[in-house]
């Protein structure tokens, strides 16, 4: 069976139906299967590295210092003439009301004064639990409910 024959076997009038079918066939086991690879990949650099590589050693000491399991958000309050003093107390009582956010896990950094004196930044760990991704912007929500409006002249975001 030449070239011509095996296109005539797959192009034939019933054939291309069956070859059809098969492929259906193969996506509908094949999709399920997909989901589980994420399961078993490694993509970090110390899977490709030497044990013994410095870089290897960094990305584990490093682990010790940012769990996988922790996503940081980051909160600035910023005003165009500079931070004031009420500024400075809201964005403190508002780190003080993160801490109380289901999903919050850990210490809350801040807030941090910026060089320029016109922002204050707040770092706030949101812990990623068995919900995976979708629960941060529920966290978030809440942070920015838990902020509230801005005074006069300050923003949040």
């Amino acid at each position: 069976m030449g070239t011509g024959g095996i296109a005539r076997l797959v192009c034939g009038r019933w054939s291309k139906w069956i070859v059809l079918g098969l492929w259906v066939v193969v996506l509908v086991l094949a999709v399920p299967l997909a989901g589980k690879l994420t399961g078993v990949e490694k993509n970090d650099n110390s899977a490709w590295l030497p044990s013994g590589a410095e870089a290897t050693q960094v990305a584990d000491l490093q682990k010790q210092f940012s769990p996988d399991d922790i996503a940081p958000a980051i909160i600035v309050y910023e005003r165009s003439g500079g931070i004031t003093a009420a500024d400075q107390a809201k964005a403190t009582a508002d780190a003080a009301a993160f801490a109380k956010v289901p999903g919050v896990s850990g210490q809350i950094t801040g807030p941090i004064p910026a060089e320029d004196k016109a922002a204050l930044s707040t770092i706030v760990p949101i812990k990623i639990d068995a919900n995976g991704w979708e629960k941060i912007a529920t966290v978030v929500d809440d942070l920015k409910a838990a902020a509230g409006p801005g005074r006069a002249g300050c923003r949040s975001t």
